[in-house]
């Protein structure tokens, strides 16, 4: 469940917020795909639940993540690194981004769009791990 999140961007950005008072909830087993333009947030919303934001310059500035009965956003780093790597695994959140599995699904058809690139490393990712939260981001 996310409630309120809001994210800001540094000082010298185009604009204050990259995601401004976001609020979801995601049942187990549901899937949810956040669809939007260019710079509107979803790679930003993607890396706040897995606490890899480029801190200092972009931090959380409202909101709660609960995930397993924890607010993300209040665990250490130590923790943090806990649930990202947790056993068994439908306890653990993970980021699929193009790397390895993405250009590995890419050979096989050198006709991909990145999306379709991108759901292959996911589908590559969720078999072998299973995650609790699989957030797929560039």
């Amino acid at each position: 469940v996310i409630t309120g999140l809001t994210v800001a961007l540094p000082a010298w950005s185009d604009r204050p917020l990259a995601v401004e008072n976001v609020s979801l909830e995601i049942a187990a087993n549901e899937i949810l795909c956040v669809v939007g333009e260019s710079g509107s947030g979803k790679s930003v919303m993607a890396k706040t639940i897995l606490r890899l934001l480029p801190a200092p310059h972009v931090r959380v500035t409202g909101g709660c993540i609960d995930f397993q009965d924890r607010d993300l956003l209040a665990l250490d780093e130590d923790a943090m690194r806990a649930v990202r790597g947790a056993r068994p695994p439908w306890r653990s959140i993970a980021i699929v981004r193009s790397s390895l599995h993405a250009q590995a699904c890419a050979a096989a058809n050198k006709r991909s769009s990145p999306s379709t690139v991108r759901f292959c490393a996911a589908r590559v990712s969720i078999a072998q791990r299973s995650p609790g939260i699989c957030a797929m981001s560039e």
